[in-house]
């Protein structure tokens, strides 16, 4: 197979994907791909749906390990808050990742961003 092909199967696979997510309440993720002459492998990934929302695993660590982390009780999932005069909103937490667990999307431009616990314990928190 060549990259082109393959490349060229991704969005169909998520395509098809959706419907069987649909029906089984969960959303499907199309990794990366490996290849070669022959044959090739996505990794696929699903993300239980409830109540109309993603689980993520990062959305379950930081429920489960923020605050023991020491990030302030007041903060919450979906919080978003002030850095720099940019505003961010909270969608994760990685507790592997010692120096940057708190994972959050700039508001402005959706894009994603790590930071110190410290920082977004001394940040404004706009709610």
């Amino acid at each position: 197979m060549e990259r082109v092909q393959v490349k060229g199967m991704r969005p169909q696979i998520e395509e098809a994907l959706v419907e069987l997510g649909d029906k089984l309440g969960v959303k499907f993720e199309v990794g990366n791909a490996k290849f070669d002459s022959v044959h090739v492998e996505f990794k696929l990934k699903a993300l239980e749906i409830k109540n109309g929302k993603v689980q993520t695993p990062e959305k379950e660590n930081f429920k489960k390990y923020a605050h023991m982390y020491g990030l302030n009780h007041s903060i919450k999932l979906g919080d978003r808050f002030s850095v720099s005069g940019d505003v961010y909103q909270i969608k994760g937490f990685k507790p592997r990742s010692r120096k940057f667990p708190v994972l959050a999307t700039k508001v402005s431009t959706g894009a994603s961003y790590k930071f110190p616990i410290e920082v977004v314990n001394r940040a404004q928190i706009i709610g």
